[in-house]
């Protein structure tokens, strides 16, 4: 959630808080996504961890980036930004592991 939130420019508070605007929703089934393939965690444990009441919600987050990586163009218009989202899941997904390895 953290590494999405600085990429995003939103705090984490956003991110978990209860909005439905369109980028504040994009930006939280990215960190859903990314935490359900980086994790071994159920949906519900990580319904908790992103502030959501039940895990439906993380269900169809991951199903809908899933399903946007699947087509043959992943670009996404957030707030103005034209983003690629496989290159921006990429460049997550080795930032969160750049940090999990300067822990251990």
């Amino acid at each position: 959630i953290e590494v999405t939130a600085n990429r995003s420019g939103l705090s984490i508070q956003d991110i978990k808080g209860p909005s439905r605007a369109s980028n504040i929703v994009f930006w939280r089934s990215i960190a859903s996504y990314l935490g359900r393939k980086l994790t071994k965690h159920s949906y519900p444990e990580l319904a908790i961890a992103i502030g959501r009441k039940n895990h439906s919600t993380v269900h169809a987050a991951v199903k809908r980036i899933t399903h946007l990586l699947e087509q043959p163009t992943t670009i996404a218009s957030i707030s103005g930004e034209k983003l690629d989202v496989k290159e921006l899941i990429d460049q997550l997904t080795w930032a969160i592991r750049s940090k999990a390895n300067e822990r251990t």
